[in-house]
């Protein structure tokens, strides 16, 4: 069985958007005998409208993937 890359660009994680995701029937989980599905604990609308209320209560503490990929490029290229 060759490997799957499960993962996305780090650029890619931190965006947050109000469109629905993809359905169960779109996803393409592991199928292995060892992997249990569980159920969600807490809804993911709840876990984005928690984090934006982290965001905006304490906006300068909590930065973004962006923000932190930004503080460490101390370059910029342009064309």
């Amino acid at each position: 069985m060759e490997p799957v890359n499960y993962t996305r660009p780090s650029t890619e994680s931190f965006v947050l958007s109000d469109s629905p995701g993809p359905s169960a029937a779109d996803l393409v989980l592991p199928s292995e005998p060892r992997v249990t599905v569980l159920p969600a604990l807490v809804s993911p609308a709840t876990i984005v409208k928690r984090s934006r209320e982290l965001r905006e209560w304490f906006p300068g503490s909590v930065p973004t993937a962006d923000e932190r990929w930004r503080a460490k490029t101390a370059v910029e290229f342009v064309l």
